[in-house]
């Protein structure tokens, strides 16, 4: 397996992959933080979570729509 060196791989990413990899790692850092606070997010914290998740299940609609993702056959 080849390793990528960091800049060759930074060069590759696109501004939307960008945009993205920010969201997930937003959305990860948000459940954490629901773990550590006794599973509870204050107002804004839910609120920005709610965001997140919008924009997430839009670039994923996105996906399925432009044959992005894998597809599965019927057995």
């Amino acid at each position: 397996m080849k390793i990528l060196k960091s800049s060759t791989w930074t060069n590759t990413l696109t501004p939307t992959l960008i945009i993205e990899m920010t969201v997930l790692q937003e959305m990860k850092e948000l459940r954490e933080i629901w773990k550590n606070q006794h599973f509870m997010l204050t107002p804004e914290q839910k609120q920005r979570y709610e965001a997140l998740l919008l924009i997430r299940r839009a670039r994923v609609k996105e996906m399925y729509e432009n044959d992005l993702v894998h597809k599965s056959t019927a057995k």
